[in-house]
């Protein structure tokens, strides 16, 4: 039986582990996919690399002659005229973008081009617009116009959340059809724990690189009262692209004995750290769905944090969400929660729940169905995505 022929669009996450361009999400999601479907993904190169292929289990993955760094104009005639030579020599049934800009874009310009489906998949900033640090492609023209273009006349659309689809509808983009496909991990990874209750002194741990937009200022300053009110330390896992800022602003709120920043660790010591934690803490101005949270989530690991992603999706039934930067609010209600025994065993009960339901298979079941239905031509499930799973606060 011959298998469907797709064409992967991506700037990265199918790389070797730990090469910078490696999401280990991505590629198990790839690698599952591709005992399923013929798959030949295109991808940035890193600087200074040379092109090469390599393998996704059974996908081909083309290492192009371009980078992040280069123009766009550039980066999108070496995907386009890569993508069509393969075309010629085997032809694509589906095109599949992942990111919508330049990579949706790409997708769906390339499906005009030779005529088959294309489907795009929100993944990160394209709804976004934060000003005052200058993220998001909804921040300004021509950025706008083009992700509307792209989410309007794709033949499928997905997004992490919903909490991303009402940030799309907010700026004119309305589809019945857009699917909401979160982040599903392999809870293999993350075993269960089935801890004892909690007890001082309690386990924070942030996961996420040290930027403008995971706001770490916002869990500092939170912590902080957490800390002057009860026994806690705060380890932060991740990059620091801030250049020592928040261990600054640690010394500044008196935390240099309470809070430890261990910077970057590889994904495969992400278990052990879970392990460790009573409480993730998860403090970003904007997240398409949030997957550090969703293996907190199977790892029976509290999330408190910021509302979006999925944590606006799941606020109080499954973890604790305040609104952006609101950290005296956060650090008031994560001290009440550990006051809680009964509502923390509650959060994480239906935050493992919700997690298994939705873990990498799940998620994987759900793109094979959505490229069968475009293979098929059949019609688009209208407003599938609205069910309890994925619960629906008001907007923000």
């Amino acid at each position: 039986m011959i298998m469907p022929h797709l064409a992967l669009l991506l700037p990265g996450g199918l790389g070797e582990v730990d090469s910078g361009i490696h999401i280990p999400r991505i590629f198990e999601l790839v690698r599952r996919l591709s005992d399923r479907f013929s798959i030949t993904a295109y991808s940035h190169s890193l600087p200074g690399r040379a092109p090469k292929t390599m393998s996704c289990g059974k996908a081909t993955v083309r290492f192009l002659r371009t980078t992040a760094e280069d123009s766009a104009l550039w980066r999108g005639g070496t995907f386009l005229s890569a993508l069509t030579r393969d075309h010629m020599e085997k032809p694509f049934d589906l095109i599949h973008g992942m990111w919508g800009l330049p990579f949706g874009l790409y997708a769906v310009l390339a499906g005009k081009t030779i005529g088959v489906p294309s489907i795009v998949s929100l993944l990160g900033g394209e709804t976004a617009n934060i000003p005052e640090i200058g993220y998001g492609h909804m921040r300004r023209q021509p950025e706008r116009s083009l992700i509307r273009w792209t989410c309007r006349h794709a033949d499928a659309l997905t997004t992490l959340s919903r909490y991303q689809l009402r940030q799309l509808n907010h700026y004119g983009v309305v589809r019945d059809d857009c699917e909401v496909i979160p982040p599903g991990v392999d809870c293999s990874l993350f075993p269960y724990s089935h801890k004892k209750t909690a007890t001082p002194p309690y386990h924070f741990l942030h996961i996420g690189d040290l930027n403008k937009v995971k706001h770490q200022e916002t869990l500092l300053r939170a912590f902080s009262i957490v800390a002057s009110h009860g026994d806690a330390v705060l380890r932060i896992v991740g990059r620091d692209h801030l250049d020592g800022r928040l261990q600054r602003l640690a010394g500044d709120l008196h935390l240099d004995e309470k809070v430890e920043f261990r910077g970057f660790v590889s994904h495969s010591d992400i278990p052990a750290q879970l392990a460790w934690a009573d409480v993730l803490l998860h403090s970003s101005l904007h997240e398409g769905g949030g997957t550090a949270v969703v293996e907190a989530m199977a790892s029976g690991v509290v999330v408190c944090g910021t509302a979006v992603g999925v944590l606006s999706d799941l606020r109080d039934d499954c973890c604790l969400a305040v609104p952006p930067g609101a950290s005296e609010r956060l650090g008031t209600e994560i001290l009440e929660l550990m006051n809680d025994k009964a509502r923390l065993s509650t959060l994480r009960t239906a935050a493992h729940e919700w997690a298994s339901r939705n873990d990498v298979s799940r998620v994987v079941q759900k793109y094979s169905g959505l490229y069968k239905r475009l293979l098929s031509g059949g019609p688009a499930p209208v407003a599938d995505h609205v069910r309890r799973e994925m619960v629906t606060p008001d907007v923000q």
